[in-house]
């Protein structure tokens, strides 16, 4: 990973001195199991132990005799045995094949690794669930399809990025304890030699790790693979509240924005702008953890009992794809942290829906009223679509530069332009009144005739000439009504 990028803990896990660090801790784990059982005198292991530690690998004279024995680990474990005794060489990497060591060693880096998404990743949702109560009565207008739809508390809008959050966490929290899961098992996986599953029990408990019994040379890579998969689906949850969030700071009535430091730049050419640098990143590292997440999982398959495909792609992928997720998870805190929210626009868009948020809600009122007349379904659905257009219809000034093309020259569009400025903008009232004072209107574009449109006010009128009618109508308007569920929301998700 290239350094602008890079998180440092995962340098310090995946870096040549931590690998054979653990490399060292796995043979220790064996010698230390055999004394545990009775298999080799304890002065061994604790004389070795103390020498190892007291001398870390040489990486300069590891990687050196590497290039002559094209093999890391045979390299690393002539290193080693430098300083060890000879007397008690013969317990060093005793009955054990390359996989043996290395495997356990894996397992240990990626324990590691994945703690420390863990970590970060409980500190953003900390930051999100306390984000979500502070803004539980903010009103703000939902979409689907690009679409206004209904009101949402924005606090309601912050429970819908965090649950698939808290879901992907609780994935990679189980992915995670699989890769407990090792062996030291010899070099087809079947105790040969002076391996025992006695051996491998006892030397993976001192690891901290446990034995999947039935592997080969190694451990069948499927075990680890859900952990790269969980790992892209809190990629994925990022990834959708990336994208959620750059369609709300599109410019109109942007609902928010990403923090925007003092000297910085939106744009080289346009001052006025403040780009979604961070969750358009955001959605480019899912783009590369993708492809780390790929190529773990195509590393699955190997020939028979061994085969090194898997280990490019294990020095590479892995670490990459704990960049990658960290990279977007640290990116995310600061977006969400530092984020900027126009609670105006909010209320302006709601009023800009004329009311239409409620539109379901009216159908079913108006249904029901329907229903007691003897009047079918379909009425009251094309009676509150009506007053959605009627709603929406532009004014005469707007209807007519609708239907207006500039055609001379730009000093024509300059002056509709500048008279545009004091032109009255939109029609004065919502589907509330419309519907409840019988001002239907016949719209182009719907099927609905004049003759229809007359009865259905007439119809209106009729419905609406009480005032308790009038009043829970209104009612079906207020977010007290439309909201009441979300309380049930922030209990389950929060708590």
């Amino acid at each position: 990973m290239i350094t602008r990028y890079a998180d440092p803990r995962v340098d310090a896990i995946s870096c040549d001195e931590a690998k054979v660090k653990r490399w060292q801790d796995s043979e220790l784990a064996v010698i230390e199991a055999r004394v545990n059982l009775n298999l080799a005198p304890r002065n061994v292991f604790e004389t070795t132990k103390a020498i190892l530690e007291a001398n870390p690998c040489d990486i300069g004279w590891w990687l050196r005799r590497e290039k002559e024995t094209q093999h890391d680990l045979t390299a690393f474990i002539d290193e080693r045995l430098r300083y060890i005794p000879p007397e008690m060489q013969a317990e060093w990497h005793k009955d054990m094949t390359s996989y043996d060591t290395e495997d356990a060693a894996f397992a240990l880096a990626l324990l590691q690794f994945a703690a420390i998404v863990s970590e970060d990743l409980e500190k953003l949702i900390g930051l999100m669930k306390g984000f979500a109560l502070r803004e539980r009565y903010t009103l703000m207008l939902e979409r689907t399809h690009g679409q206004w739809a209904k009101l949402r508390s924005f606090g309601g809008r912050i429970l819908t990025w965090l649950a698939p959050l808290l879901f992907a966490h609780e994935q990679l929290k189980r992915a995670a304890a699989n890769c407990r899961q090792s062996r030291i098992s010899g070099a087809i996986g079947n105790y040969g030699g002076g391996l025992s599953p006695e051996i491998e029990f006892e030397a993976l408990r001192i690891l901290g790790l446990t034995p999947f019994y039935g592997a080969t040379q190694i451990l069948p890579r499927i075990v680890q693979a859900p952990l790269a998969q969980s790992v892209r689906l809190v990629g994925e949850a990022l990834g959708q509240i990336a994208v959620d969030f750059r369609l709300g700071a599109r410019s109109g009535k942007s609902l928010w924005h990403e923090p925007f430091a003092k000297e910085q730049k939106g744009s080289s050419a346009m001052p006025h702008k403040k780009n979604t640098i961070g969750t358009e990143q955001i959605d480019g590292m899912l783009d590369l953890l993708s492809g780390s997440e790929a190529s773990v999982l195509r590393s699955i398959q190997t020939w028979e009992a061994r085969a090194i495909e898997q280990s490019c792609v294990e020095r590479v992928a892995w670490p990459d794809l704990f960049h990658e997720i960290l990279r977007m998870i640290s990116v995310m805190h600061r977006v969400l942290g530092g984020m900027v929210i126009y609670r105006d626009h909010m209320l302006q868009e709601i009023q800009d829906s004329r009311e239409t948020y409620a539109s379901d809600e009216a159908k079913n009122f108006l249904a029901l009223e329907c229903g007691k007349r003897g009047i079918e379904f379909e009425t009251a659905y094309r009676i509150v679509q009506l007053a959605s257009f009627c709603a929406f219809k532009p004014t005469e000034y707007w209807a007519k530069v609708r239907e207006t093309r500039p055609s001379f020259d730009l000093r024509e569009a300059d002056e509709l332009l500048q008279e545009s400025y004091n032109a009255p903008f939109k029609q004065s009232l919502g589907i509330k009144e419309i519907i409840k004072k019988g001002k239907l209107f016949r719209v182009e574009g719907l099927k609905a005739t004049e003759k229809d449109v007359a009865s259905w006010n007439v119809f209106l009128s009729e419905i609406f000439s009480g005032a308790d009618t009038r009043a829970r109508w209104d009612a079906l308007f207020n977010p007290s009504y439309l909201l009441k569920g979300e309380g049930f929301l922030f209990s389950k998700i929060l708590g």
